[in-house]
């Protein structure tokens, strides 16, 4: 659900920068229909984005990891969700240990 919750919100992030960028094209006439949509647009991404901070919370593994990624300078939380979402071994050992002898 996270990984869902984290595109979708990139997706909301997308289309609030190409309003931006057409809103410095467009006649001003139009400017109020687009800064509409723009307020539209941010309260999604604030709904998505609360969505995703309790789901991390609902979750103890989560919850930790993120609170360690974020304990990292310049680490926020959006990249601690990506991270979690996109790698779900992190913070896990490898039991195996290699083969190869070191001198």
């Amino acid at each position: 659900m996270i990984k869902d919750l984290l595109i979708r919100r990139s997706q909301l992030l997308e289309m609030q920068s190409m309003k931006k960028n057409r809103l410095q094209s467009l006649p001003k006439a139009l400017h109020r229909s687009i800064k509409a949509l723009l307020r539209s647009l941010e309260t999604q991404i604030k709904t998505i984005t609360k969505q995703i901070d309790e789901a991390v919370v609902q979750v103890k593994h989560w919850r930790i990891k993120t609170e360690i990624l974020t304990s990292v300078l310049g680490g926020g939380k959006v990249l601690a969700y990506t991270l979690l979402s996109e790698l779900p071994e992190l913070g896990k050992r490898n039991s195996t240990r290699s083969s190869v002898s070191h001198p």
